[in-house]
This record gives C-alpha cells, sequence and structure tokens, in this order.
C-alpha cells in the first residue's frame, strides 16, 4: 500500500507541538491496527471499547493511547494470530513494527503490545526528535475474557486505510464500562474523567444492567440479583469526585488534548465535577 494514504492523514491532524504529532501518529497506528483485525475474524469474538473507541467512533476530543476489547462468547482467546495480520498491514506500508504478546493462559484480561518507530524514517514529520520523546510508539492491546454479562453492541464503519466495520459497546454500555473504571480502579486517571463530560455532554443513556453485573464482578458477588439506578450512580460518582487528586488528574489527560483545548482544565476540580454530575441526572429526571 502506499505511503501516500498515510502522509495524507498525517497532514489531515494539522498538528501544533511535537506531542500533537506523537499523537497523531499514534491514532494512525490504532486505526491501522483496528482495519488489521477486521478483515480477520476478530469483531465476531471481540468488540471494541474504552477511550480508543470513543475517540475514533464518536470523534471525542482527546487522543488515546490503548487498544481495549471486551469478549462476547467467553471461549479460550489468543492475540497470536491476529497479531501476526497487523504485523502483516503495518510492514505492507513499509512500516517496521515490534510485537510482543503478554497474555497469559490464566489471565481474564490478556495484554499484547506492538512498537514501532518507522514513521520517522518514512515520513518527513513537521518536528523534530528530541532526547525526552518516546523512542517507540506503542500501543497496547487488552481483551477482557470474562467481561460483565448485559452489555450492547453496535457496528461502525470506518474508511481508513480501506473500508471496514467494527464491532463496539453501544454508548449506553460504554457509559456503564467507564463509570465502572472510574468507580473500580485503584488509581485515578484524567482520561476517565475527560470521557465522562463527553457522556454527561451527549446526555447518553447508561446501561444500568451492564453496571449493576460489573459492580457484582468489583465487589465478588455472584448473585446477579443487583440492580443499580441512576440514583445509586448519582450518589457513587459524587463520593468519587471528593476523594479525586484533581491536580494529578490534570496532568494524565494533558498529553492528549491538543493545545486548543487544554483551557478546559482550568475548572477542573471537586466543585466543577459536582457541579455536572448534578446537572446531568437533574436533566435526566433521576
Amino acid at each position: 500500500m502506499s505511503l501516500d494514504l498515510i502522509r495524507s492523514k498525517l497532514a489531515n491532524y494539522n498538528p501544533s507541538t511535537r506531542q500533537e504529532e506523537l499523537n497523531a501518529i499514534a491514532e494512525i497506528s490504532q486505526e491501522l491496527a483496528l482495519a488489521a483485525l477486521a478483515k480477520s475474524d476478530f469483531f465476531s469474538k471481540a468488540a471494541f471499547q474504552g477511550g480508543t473507541c470513543l475517540r475514533i467512533i464518536h470523534g471525542i476530543q482527546r487522543f488515546s493511547e490503548d487498544l481495549d476489547f471486551i469478549s462476547i462468547g467467553h471461549e479460550d482467546f489468543r492475540w497470536e494470530k491476529y497479531l501476526k495480520d497487523v504485523k502483516n498491514l503495518f510492514e505492507s506500508f513499509s512500516l517496521e513494527v515490534q510485537i510482543k504478546d503478554r497474555s497469559q493462559t490464566d489471565a481474564v484480561v490478556r495484554k499484547a503490545f506492538i512498537k514501532q518507530d518507522s514513521f520517522g524514517k518514512v515520513l518527513d514529520l513537521s518536528f523534530p526528535s528530541n532526547i525526552s520523546d518516546r523512542q517507540n510508539i506503542r500501543i497496547k492491546f487488552e481483551i477482557d475474557t470474562n467481561p460483565p454479562t448485559e452489555s450492547r453492541f453496535q457496528t461502525h464503519y470506518l474508511s481508513f486505510p480501506y473500508p471496514h466495520s467494527v464491532l463496539t459497546q453501544d454508548v449506553p454500555s460504554l457509559f456503564a464500562s467507564k463509570c465502572l473504571a472510574i468507580l473500580g480502579r485503584k488509581y485515578d486517571k484524567g482520561r476517565d474523567w475527560f470521557d465522562l463530560t463527553w457522556y454527561f455532554s451527549m446526555k447518553s443513556k447508561v446501561n444500568y444492567d451492564f453496571l449493576s453485573r460489573g459492580v457484582e464482578q468489583i465487589e465478588g458477588k455472584k448473585t446477579g440479583n443487583l440492580n443499580l439506578d441512576a440514583k445509586w450512580l448519582r450518589k457513587a460518582l459524587l463520593q468519587k469526585i471528593d476523594q479525586v487528586p484533581w491536580e494529578e488528574t490534570k496532568d494524565d489527560i494533558s498529553r492528549f488534548l491538543r493545545a486548543q483545548d487544554q483551557h478546559v482544565l482550568k475548572v477542573w476540580g471537586i466543585e466543577y465535577f459536582r457541579g455536572v454530575v448534578d446537572s446531568y441526572f437533574s436533566t435526566i429526571g433521576s
């Protein structure tokens, strides 16, 4: 395949800083990987989710770094053959990649990585590299082989580098997944909270069945009888907001935002997020 396709794609980002250019290269790599997976039977076994799904499928205004998936069949899963497909597609563009499968057969979440540093070798980039840059673009693949039940799915169509379809969680299920991440992580990520504001701004619905099954997993319950609602979620999010180290979350999200969007972080803090939570739940009538 012609590198002109990638040159044109990169030019469309019109990056204003070196970090923006690196983010654009990473995103192009993510889209190439998705296209390679789509050529196989991967999306009959798994669905795309997470922040990168929001970015590539729904156009959220932040970059991302990982490709997250959930199994839709609870069957044994191996990355090996799919990573070969990814490697072959990159090489068709004269892009060299290193692939590492870090999956453990008894692990619920199975991980793999691709690394590549060849964009700068085959393309004329706008910004010179410096010693503080990461030497490689690294993309982590993760698949949850035992996700909560009750997720719903939707098919989307992408055109780069060729037309293909990608199965994803639908937006209410993605929203529920993000709430599970915020409430269940042992650390706080600014990217999670940025994504949450997007769901609020879109007045998205929450898949409370999926959320309930996820909370059961987190708490180690297997009853299947937990039925959470908007009142429960509002209270849980407000409690979490009071515990978040907001300055650290700003540091986490900052490098994933374009220079023109950095200003949104000025309002981040307890008062702002309590306000957007209250506004959202008031609007949906909780």
